[in-house]
């Protein structure tokens, strides 16, 4: 079992959240949280929240300074993302994205704050913490933090909406960006695998490339612009940690996309959203199942924020008798937890994973 998709805590702010969660278990004296900023999720959740509900995965990224607070309230990472904070969440403006007018490739070269991929920063730490994981018993999962992510480091650079027009309306252009960050994510990943890679289990690659009733482009700009650099960073990153299996993360109905992830290597797709089209689980258990581990599954657009506990173990038993059999299944929320979850709800689904996901499935 799992936590999310990165072993992160629920999102802070109301009316509910990781403080509200670590109330209903009766943990008090919990740190501080610790906010990975673009998500609005928990990075340091507590031990007995995670050992509570039985998570057995933990998690390590790199170390990276706290994001610049700008004149205008707004906030600069280290990679020069600007971010916007709304309520409980961050968004990324389009009119503030730094290369958003961007019209040669010198400007691409240029930009200032493409990260030193040897900075001692990124290992900072992450050796000892994984082998402690390690020895505890737990799977060590990995994610690069941006050196994860292609489309949306494009994204975040360029605006969401040219991100997709480029790749129609100036593709030299696009094709360079993509190279760039090609490069800097296979370079920032390896400096940080390499740390780890004896105690690593699974490895993160992280691109949303679907929304809720279709995919976010068409399979043919996919494999023209981005699945070559997929493609190069899960090679690399095979090489330098071979034992490790590869997680891809995208939300949204992404199924046109699952034969080119799976021959590219990809061992374990997140978050299977259950209720985006095309992707329910027992159509993906069918036609893929034999070919890929699946993480994920449990609706969090309806089920955990508004269903009862009653509803929520029943829908745990019946994912567990479709994506369970033979092996492959990571039970887990279908994304980070958002703050409208409420409590009880998600320990329920952790208490039905429990009592009904022991080998044999007998449901």
């Amino acid at each position: 079992m799992d936590f999310g998709n990165l072993e992160t805590a629920p999102m802070i702010g109301a009316p509910y959240g990781y403080e509200a969660l670590c109330r209903f278990l009766g943990i008090v004296d919990y740190q501080q949280p610790t906010i990975f900023s673009l998500g609005n999720v928990v990075s340091n959740s507590d031990e007995r929240v995670l050992d509570r509900l039985g998570v057995d995965f933990r998690s390590v990224w790199p170390s990276q300074p706290q994001p610049e607070i700008l004149a205008n309230g707004l906030l600069r990472d280290a990679w020069g993302i600007v971010l916007k904070p709304s309520g409980a969440q961050i968004g990324v403006p389009n009119e503030c994205c730094p290369l958003r007018n961007a019209k040669t490739l010198k400007e691409i070269d240029e930009y200032p704050y493409w990260p030193d991929t040897h900075s001692p920063l990124i290992t900072e730490g992450i050796r000892e913490k994984a082998k402690n994981y390690r020895d505890r018993g737990y799977a060590v999962f990995a994610s690069a933090g941006y050196g994860m992510m292609h489309g949306h480091m494009y994204a975040f650079l360029r605006g969401f909406d040219r991100w997709l027009l480029d790749m129609k309306w100036d593709k030299e252009f696009a094709r360079a960006l993509y190279e760039k960050i090609g490069r800097v994510a296979i370079d920032y990943s390896v400096e940080f695998l390499s740390a780890i890679a004896d105690y690593v289990d699974v490895i993160e690659l992280s691109d949303d490339l679907g929304m809720q009733t279709q995919s976010l482009m068409s399979l043919e700009d996919y494999r023209e612009f981005i699945k070559p650099h997929h493609k190069k960073w899960i090679a690399e990153i095979e090489r330098v940690a071979p034992r490790a299996k590869i997680f891809f993360h995208s939300c949204g109905a992404i199924r046109q996309f699952i034969p080119d992830l799976i021959q590219m290597g990809v061992d374990i797709l997140n978050p299977l959203q259950p209720l985006a089209a095309g992707m329910e689980p027992e159509a993906l258990k069918r036609d893929f199942g034999d070919k890929l581990c699946f993480h994920g599954g449990i609706d969090l657009q309806r089920l955990l924020p508004f269903g009862s506990p009653e509803e929520i173990r029943a829908e745990v038993r019946a994912v567990l008798r479709t994506l369970a059999p033979g092996g492959g299944y990571i039970l887990a929320p279908a994304n980070a937890v958002p703050q409208e979850v409420p409590p009880q709800n998600l320990l329920a689904m952790y208490e039905a994973g429990k009592q009904h996901g022991a080998y044999p499935i007998e449901l």
